[in-house]
């Protein structure tokens, strides 16, 4: 009898702490709206697909998406103090272990430098614009205009995004509630990317807690990373089963990188 109360106390607290931190007035979309389109998910380094659009991701059918990851991540914040060359080498078999995790068939790593996508912007574009025609990609995802928290590659990589002429445009972005959470805007102040420190607010949000066991084992392969943050990852995956995004860009909020 106790274990049941504590059993039904728990879920309580759980669904209470669900509604707290999520945004319900946003609209809800489910990911099967998406499964005729070709997406492309593009991200700066490994573990930003998964952390961003992994709930999407492995919900889609398997060969109508490509995922990428713009760098290895070599420069990353990372747990074994590595060289950028050993730490890149690894960081890219954990993406591809990821992928596996998640099920994803058509994935690519490609060799940009970590930190310096805003230096090398004119061949990524070039390379990303090619891509889009090979492959007949009609939808591209990756982070909103402010690159969530301010990183210089978040920001260059989704400028570049909304730049391209020929496709839709989805943008992994946050509520309020989340922002306050981890105080995320006071993250990008810091940085001054940005004039405005707030992130593109969503339009919309995709119901990820089918996945949440996939998402969860993906990102543990990414383990020379902290992804717990200020929660335990499982937790935080269960508090947040949401993913959000938008289709709007500001430009004119976006300092030149």
């Amino acid at each position: 009898m106790i274990i049941i109360l504590i059993f039904f106390l728990v879920l309580i607290s759980t669904v209470i702490l669900i509604i707290l931190i999520n945004d319900f007035n946003v609209k809800g979309f489910y990911a099967r709206e998406f499964k005729h389109k070709k997406i492309l998910f593009i991200y700066p380094h490994p573990d930003d697909e998964t952390l961003a659009s992994g709930g999407l991701i492995s919900a889609l059918p398997k060969n109508n998406f490509f995922v990428i990851s713009v760098t290895k991540g070599e420069k990353g914040n990372e747990k074994f103090k590595l060289s950028p060359k050993d730490l890149g080498k690894l960081r890219e078999n954990e993406f591809r272990r990821a992928m596996a995790r998640l099920g994803v068939k058509n994935f690519e790593i490609w060799d940009f430098s970590d930190g310096g996508i805003n230096t090398q912007s004119h061949e990524l574009f070039n390379k990303i614009s090619d891509f889009i025609v090979k492959n007949k990609i009609d939808t591209v995802a990756t982070f909103e205009r402010t690159g969530i928290y301010g990183h210089q590659d978040h920001v260059a990589l989704s400028k570049m995004v909304n730049d391209l002429n020929t496709v839709s445009k989805l943008f992994s972005t946050l509520p309020l509630k989340i922002e306050k959470l981890y105080n995320i805007q006071g993250r990008i102040k810091n940085l001054d990317l940005v004039k405005n420190s707030n992130n593109e607010p969503p339009e919309f949000k995709i119901f990820t807690g089918f996945s949440i066991i996939k998402r969860y084992y993906a990102l543990k392969s990414y383990r020379s990373q902290h992804l717990g943050h200020r929660l335990p990852l499982l937790l935080k995956l269960i508090l947040m089963p949401f993913e959000y995004y938008t289709t709007n860009w500001k430009k004119e909020d976006v300092k030149n990188i």
